[in-house]
């Protein structure tokens, strides 16, 4: 239960008593799913499951995220803001609920209404054979895709893992702390290997640009890239010389040059490899394909 204790020490003691048994059970939880006025739900690689019949309160919900928050609220609103917090091991907590917008941004939480436990864990090997596959003999660009849940992150930090052990030097640009296992560097147990400089908390754009100026890196890596910035960022990456190893949510390939923010990485041909990752089960390679040629 030791992948657990950290979202475990986030929950109600009767929430822990009901999960018990079914983490028992259950293999490869990927999600705990608080939700105001429903019982506990989990979602493992096979199905979902309520862990009982009781029902959740608002004021459990928020003493929930107040753990999760290390008790600072304030410390955490930016990110909360955005939807998320992220807790030691590099599990994400989705936040949504009451929010204060202005002009189209989300300025703060007022309540939460459902929390997303997702589950990190590590899994050697999860990368397969794309090191022998995609870098033998040089580092080109690669971009990791998929939907929601199909292993992106799991697989993006194995190959930052397994590339880094074999020297090269790479700056992995981790906004949400999910690739090196939490935002606090005290924190963050799990391994990207001995030649990763890991920039946590950084903006994907921000610490792209930094990694540029300041850590003469082989290999940017970052994780859901989709943003303008991001894409200015990864533009200049290209245009240094620096190849990008990133992931973004899409299940087709035309699904990803579809995206605003995408298009232009694809019209400059910043990658050169598309793996695709399909549902289920995660972590599990659907095709690899070169851009503008054909399928390997």
């Amino acid at each position: 239960m030791d992948e657990y204790r950290e979202v475990l020490s986030c929950l109600e003691p009767w929430m822990q008593s009901e999960l018990q048994p079914v983490l028992n059970r259950e293999k490869a939880v990927q999600e705990i799913r608080l939700r105001l006025g429903q019982p506990l739900f989990i979602r493992s690689v096979a199905h979902g499951v309520f862990a009982g019949g009781r029902r959740i309160r608002s004021d459990e919900i928020s003493r929930c995220l107040q753990r999760a928050c290390g008790y600072s609220m304030q410390s955490a609103a930016e990110s909360l803001a955005r939807g998320y917090v992220t807790l030691r091991g590099g599990h994400r907590v989705g936040v949504v609920g009451s929010v204060l917008a202005e002009g189209g941004k989300v300025l703060s939480l007022r309540e939460a209404g459902s929390l997303n436990f997702r589950i990190a864990r590590e899994v050697p090997g999860a990368a397969g054979n794309l090191p022998e596959q995609l870098y033998s003999d040089r580092i080109p660009s690669v971009l990791i895709a998929g939907p929601p849940c199909s292993g992106k992150t799991t697989i993006l930090r194995d190959l930052v893992r397994r590339l880094s052990e074999k020297g090269v030097q790479i700056a992995a640009v981790d906004e949400r702390g999910e690739l090196g296992g939490g935002c606090d560097l005290r924190e963050a147990g799990l391994d990207i290997g001995p030649c990763t400089d890991l920039l946590s908390g950084y903006p994907k754009g921000t610490g792209m640009e930094i990694a540029l100026r300041t850590l003469s890196p082989q290999l940017i890596v970052c994780d859901e890239i989709g943003s303008q910035p991001e894409t200015d960022a990864a533009l200049e990456s290209l245009n240094a010389g620096v190849p990008l190893l990133a992931a973004a949510h899409g299940e087709s390939l035309r699904q990803l040059v579809g995206r605003p923010a995408l298009k232009p990485l694809f019209r400059e041909q910043v990658f050169e490899y598309a793996v695709l990752l399909q549902r289920e089960p995660p972590g599990t390679v659907a095709k690899i394909i070169r851009i503008g040629e054909n399928e390997i």
